[in-house]
């Protein structure tokens, strides 16, 4: 006989509820932090937030933005406070600038669970958290030193404020778990919710308040009751205003109004250009599908299904929020990024959630099309990465379909493919087919961990192996270059990148035209220079640089009488 869920939740007491979610935090920090630091950062995004983060510590400036020591206008300092914080206790490294979004995304999952709790159960909560969590992109994410789960984190935060806001001051919510007032805050939840949002702004920028206030705008229309008298929604708006607009006062009065001019300016540019990163339609919804693999899978059955009570009202919050961001991105950022729309993860996982926790107490079953769709989507993603090592593993297959001069360069650094680099693709096939075959068994609960814990494990080896080979095509040549020339003057060629001034500790030029490189030779003799293999005729001419090496895709040019001094001492060593 099928078990009926209880309609009530069973009520969690607060002492043990912090504890699992001090649980649901390590387990997720397990899956986070390791190999965090075994990379090198990655341009742009990584290497211009760490690079902010290590001037503000070398300056001891902590309210101006630079990044190769030119102003930066694009960001607030929020996020860069905490990765000079971050700087300060563990030194400047690469796990050290990812540590802020390990922590905030396994925040995050915390945050949920007990959010969870009192929407549904501990269980729902649990299996919330770890559906987000450990879910592939989320888990990738959680690993690179990015602004977005700490925004993340801090806009959710504001959200899920609200809504208990809104919740505690229900009269017929008797169905549902109390909602602890927060008497020690004047103002309770809607305080606090609007210090969150504000702290969000100081991350990121205005795109907080772009999310949150029409959100929980279009919530109440749906949900009327309780009101919101119109001098709350003014106070907690100007409070968020108070706290993002601190250190814009601060900075202003200290520096001019020159930052924030421009910061507003950018703003305005990036919603209206890609800002060099354009995309294909659709790009943020393919994106979730198969980088919120495997949850993306049940989301449609939970957008169906019917519910009561507090799980209910959450259920439109969630609809709201995973639509309208879906839409922001879609139709009006036209920078196209995989990070710029992780905020769908969290409302997208509450609604497979719901299918799943059902399934999971033998309410529901896996539907047939939501297991053609996990094989389907898990064959697609295991099939490049089955094939990826396979190409590298045999080379002459690649020289006959390349022909791009780039490419080929790059594919020249010597880089092993083993037969290790096979497991991620095979672990993800063996993994939805062990669902797949659990599921069409009845051993639902199997299913369901192993798809979550697969994932997860999935996730780290993508990091571990392809990720770490793309460092090495890509990043590892340039530090090597830097390291090799120590101290002496040095410029990189080419394309904009943001590796030099981290790595190398000091501002590094970056030329784009032999126009610009001459006249830096002209000013500095003994300079040094990187460049890629397909820019190097644009150069070689120039005096007094000599080729010294060659490494993959790089070229490193030097003064020409250290090419003579180097055969100077080989003809004495032979003498």
């Amino acid at each position: 006989m099928t078990r009926r869920l209880s309609i009530a939740p069973r009520p969690v007491p607060a002492t043990a509820m912090l504890a699992m979610a001090s649980g649901v935090f390590a387990l997720l920090l397990a899956f986070y932090l390791p190999f965090i630091g075994s990379l090198h950062l990655f341009d742009w995004d990584e290497l211009i937030f760490a690079e902010a983060a290590r001037e503000m510590l070398e300056r001891n400036d902590f309210l101006r933005v630079f990044v190769n020591y030119v102003p930066f206008f694009e960001k607030p300092p929020g996020f860069f406070w905490l990765q000079a914080l971050s700087f300060h206790w563990f030194g400047v490294s690469e796990g050290a600038a990812r540590l802020p979004s390990a922590l905030f995304t396994a925040a995050t999952g915390a945050l949920v669970f007990v959010l969870g709790c009192y929407i549904r159960s501990a269980g729902f909560g649990l299996l919330w958290a770890l559906l987000f969590g450990l879910g592939l992109l989320p888990v990738i994410l959680g690993k690179f030193g990015l602004i977005d789960p700490t925004f993340n984190f801090f806009v959710l935060s504001s959200l899920f404020c609200l809504f208990a806001a809104d919740e505690s001051r229900r009269q017929d919510g008797r169905q549902d778990q109390p909602i602890p007032k927060l008497k020690w805050l004047p103002g309770g939840y809607f305080s606090l919710a609007a210090l969150l949002l504000g702290f969000a702004v100081l991350v990121k920028g205005p795109l907080a308040l772009a999310i949150v206030v029409p959100s929980f705008t279009v919530y109440k229309l749906v949900v009327p009751r309780p009101p919101i008298s119109l001098l709350a929604g003014v106070l907690g708006l100007l409070g968020t205003l108070l706290v993002a607009g601190s250190w814009f006062a601060l900075e202003t009065f200290a520096h001019g109004t020159g930052f924030v001019t421009e910061f507003v300016n950018y703003q305005l540019r990036i919603t209206g250009t890609n800002d060099g990163h354009p995309g294909f339609p659709f790009f943020h919804t393919l994106i979730f599908i198969f980088g919120c693999f495997p949850f993306s899978v049940f989301v449609v059955r939970g957008f169906r299904q019917r519910v009561h009570y507090r799980e209910r009202r959450f259920q439109l919050l969630a609809l709201i929020l995973f639509v309208l961001v879906l839409l922001l991105f879609e139709l009006v950022v036209k920078t196209k990024l995989v990070h710029y729309s992780s905020l769908l993860q969290v409302p997208g996982a509450f609604l497979a959630a719901r299918i799943l926790y059902r399934c999971w107490h033998g309410q529901s079953r896996l539907h047939p099309l939501e297991l053609i769709a996990l094989g389907l989507i898990g064959l697609l993603l295991a099939a490049p990465m089955l094939l990826v090592p396979y190409l590298g593993t045999n080379p002459a297959l690649l020289d006959s379909l390349l022909k791009d001069p780039v490419a080929r360069a790059y594919l020249s650094t010597p880089v092993d493919w083993g037969w290790s680099t096979f497991v991620p693709g095979i672990w993800l096939l063996f993994i939805t087919i062990l669902t797949i075959a659990l599921a069409l068994s009845k051993r639902d609960r199997a299913a369901i961990n192993g798809l979550i814990l697969g994932a997860g494990i999935t996730a780290n080896l993508v990091w571990a192996v392809f990720l770490a080979r793309v460092d090495a095509y890509v990043s590892t040549p340039m530090v090597r270059y830097i390291d090799r020339v120590g101290r002496s003057p040095l410029a990189f060629y080419g394309p904009l990148t943001y590796l030099p001034p981290f790595y190398a500790g000091r501002a590094i030029a970056n030329p784009n035209s032999p126009g610009q490189l001459a006249s830096l030779l002209r000013e500095q003799p003994g300079l040094w220079v990187v460049t890629r293999q397909s820019e190097i005729d644009q150069i070689v001419s120039l005096s007094p640089l000599k080729i010294q090496n060659r490494y993959g895709a790089y070229i490193l040019l030097g003064p020409a009488q250290t090419e003579e001094r180097r055969s100077n001492q080989v003809a004495s060593s032979l003498r």
